[in-house]
């Protein structure tokens, strides 16, 4: 989710207005590109650890990730991009006054999303999609958590 947010945040900040230094008759997916290459693949970015409560409050959860940008593919068409993100998260059970019961559960995990973008030939912009390509989370319960 946090990933989608992100790709869909870069892409209309990109293309809200264009920049002095921009090219004269630069394309919108130009300037994603350029964008991609000068400030998101190749880096990593990681979410502090977080802690969180769930479950109407019978659960509380451990959470940080490192997330990395890389793959950057351009075609005929368009281009792609892949995001990593590393997971480290424990979720533990609650009791009545809210103390942590137990060792808790690691339901940490790796995550990769493909982020797949195209020209439009009539009006002249891009479209995309993000997806999830490959997992290894796991549930609470162990489980392999659903891929949608």
């Amino acid at each position: 989710m946090r990933l989608a947010l992100l790709a869909a945040a870069a892409v209309v900040l990109i293309l809200s207005g264009a920049r002095a230094d921009d090219p004269k008759g630069d394309t919108d997916r130009a300037r994603l590109v350029r964008f991609l290459k000068d400030h998101v693949v190749g880096r990593t970015v990681a979410t502090p650890t977080t802690t969180f409560k769930l479950h109407d409050n019978t659960m509380e959860g451990e959470y940080a990730d490192r997330t990395s940008y890389g793959n950057l593919t351009e075609t005929a068409t368009g281009f792609t991009f892949d995001a990593t993100s590393v997971s480290t998260e424990t979720r533990y059970e609650l009791d009545k006054t809210g103390k942590r019961v137990g060792p808790g559960k690691d339901v940490s995990g790796t995550e990769v999303f493909r982020f797949e973008f195209c020209g439009r030939a009539s009006p002249k912009k891009v479209t995309g999609i993000g997806r999830l390509i490959a997992k290894t989370t796991r549930g609470p319960t162990g489980r392999r958590r659903p891929s949608c």
